[in-house]
This record gives structure tokens, C-alpha cells and sequence, in this order.
């Protein structure tokens, strides 16, 4: 599909990028009482889906085509957490958590480079084991 730019009409379109992802880090408490804690990890991720469009600034037209993206991805990872509720069975901590894809999306040479980047709030629900 080809979408030229047009100076008449407006058009929202929504990238969308679906990922299927192994995340491995380390948390630490921040002391011994703190309910605090802050963790980072690198992560493989698998672009399963993607509804994007790619702009072509010499002919100037948007146009989808989803073979020029990388399918593996990896990414860093980092966020704070605050502990809500620690019973004998599970924690509840909530918190932001930001993921920077080191990775180019594309993977085809370009004249500017795109990386996934996501910022958001996380509840996690961890069994403690016990």
C-alpha cells in the first residue's frame, strides 16, 4: 500500500509495534526496611506483529512494507519499585518502568535510525514461595 503526502487532507495513522519478549535482570532493595527497590535487565524480544508505515522523503510517500523490520530485538531495561503489600504467599510492588531497544527496528540502511523505546507503569504480583 502507497500513501502520498498531501497538504489537503489529514490523516491519523497509529504505528503498532507487538513484541514477544524473555526479560532478564536484578532487583535491589534500597536498605533493609525500605519498602524501595530498583531493578535493570537486558531482554530478547520477538516482533511478532507490526502496523507501521515507513515514509520515503524522496518520493514522499508513506508506504507499508514489514520486511524492512528487524524480527530480534534486544533492549535494556530499568525501573523503581514500590512494595504495596508482602503477605506469606505473594508482594504486590508497583512502579515505572522504561525499556530502550538497542537494536535498530529497521533493518535496511537508512538516513536516520529508529529505536523502540517504551516508558510506562508496571503492577507486578510475585509468589514469594513460602
Amino acid at each position: 500500500s502507497y500513501y502520498p503526502v498531501s497538504g489537503t487532507n489529514n490523516y491519523n495513522y497509529t504505528s503498532q509495534y507487538h513484541f514477544v519478549e524473555i526479560p532478564l535482570g536484578i532487583e535491589q532493595q534500597l536498605g533493609r526496611k525500605s519498602r524501595f527497590s530498583v531493578n535493570a535487565g537486558i531482554s530478547l524480544a520477538r516482533l511478532v506483529a507490526v502496523h507501521a508505515l515507513q515514509f520515503d522523503p524522496q518520493t514522499r510517500i508513506y508506504f507499508k512494507e514489514n520486511s524492512y523490520f528487524n524480527k530480534a530485538q534486544w533492549n535494556v531495561l530499568g525501573g523503581i519499585q514500590y512494595r504495596l503489600l508482602q503477605k506469606e504467599k505473594y508482594t504486590i510492588k508497583i512502579g515505572p518502568r522504561f525499556q530502550y531497544g538497542l537494536s535498530g527496528l529497521l533493518n535496511r540502511k537508512s538516513s536516520y535510525t529508529e529505536h523502540a523505546f517504551f516508558g510506562g507503569f508496571q503492577v507486578l504480583l510475585t509468589r514469594t514461595g513460602k
